[in-house]
């Protein structure tokens, strides 16, 4: 079973990446392989249309861009549970996860790579300022992304968001240092929601497989 978790924070090593980590913590070294891809830093173009993943028929080759997004979208690709966590940004995910997920398009589309997310399990994580800083749309605009992709969304009713799980860095709205980037390693709860959407899709995985 191979898991990636996929962090759309501009910020590398950032409260986002932190909740992510936490989130996979319980299942390290319990079988399944983990790995994590950071998008900061990376340079990835969006999708710009070009209709080149239509006709495509080298499974060598997802998109016509040549640029970070081709190892990506082959790291996607290759995964049974894609864990994708986002900061809440307007109430929505990152500039640089939607971009990566405009990338996808190929596996809906595509001769080559048609159908290479259907029926795989994906969980929605996020990080918000505040405890009401746009969580649940953030979900939900990666929920889609998955439904797009005819991905199953995994959710845990226990942890308290529908969709997936959050994490708030700073509850009490006080404002702290600009560099204070782990804040999120204090909200008990938000981990503890996110390793269970995590357990969860680790147990469905396997049911799917046997």
């Amino acid at each position: 079973m191979k898991i990636l978790g996929l962090c759309g924070s501009p910020i590398k090593k950032g409260n986002a990446y932190v909740y992510l980590e936490k989130a996979l913590e319980p299942i390290q070294g319990t079988g399944p392989e983990i790995e994590i891809v950071e998008l900061a830093k990376k340079k990835i173009e969006d999708c710009v249309h070009c209709n080149w993943c239509l006709k495509n028929k080298d499974v060598k080759k997802i998109c016509a861009q040549n640029d970070d997004g081709e190892e990506i979208l082959h790291k996607i690709k290759s995964c049974d549970i894609l864990v994708a966590a986002s900061p809440a940004y307007y109430g929505r995910m990152t500039g640089r996860m939607a971009s990566i997920f405009d990338r996808t398009r190929p596996f809906i589309f595509s001769p080559a790579h048609r159908g290479a997310m259907k029926d795989k399990l994906g969980v929605a994580l996020t990080v918000g300022w505040g405890r009401n800083s746009g969580v649940e749309t953030t979900l939900l605009s990666i929920v889609y992304s998955f439904m797009v992709l005819e991905m199953l969304p995994v959710s845990c009713h226990d942890g308290g968001a529908l969709f997936g799980a959050a994490g708030i860095s700073n509850p009490l709205l006080v404002r702290r240092e600009k560099n204070d980037h782990h804040a999120i390693e204090a909200d008990l709860p938000g981990i503890l929601a996110a390793q269970g959407v995590i357990k969860r899709a680790v147990d469905l995985s396997g049911r799917i497989k046997r």
